[in-house]
């Protein structure tokens, strides 16, 4: 996955973090049981993501 540089994210890393914290907050607003607290750098970590993670993240996500 193409990074501008090693102390960045890819698209695809920033995609995956917003959309784990999307979903959190949601169930908060649904007053549903959220899954303890994760290290942050764990939301963005993309390295087993393959195209067909992206597609089922981006139509969940509403962005196709």
């Amino acid at each position: 996955m193409w990074k501008q540089n090693e102390g960045s994210h890819s698209i695809g890393e920033i995609v995956k973090h917003l959309h784990f914290y999307n979903e959190r907050w949601l169930k908060r607003f649904r007053e549903e049981v959220v899954s303890p607290p994760v290290e942050n750098p764990t939301t963005f970590s993309a390295e087993d993501f393959t195209e067909m993670n992206w597609q089922e993240l981006t139509i969940r996500g509403g962005i196709s």
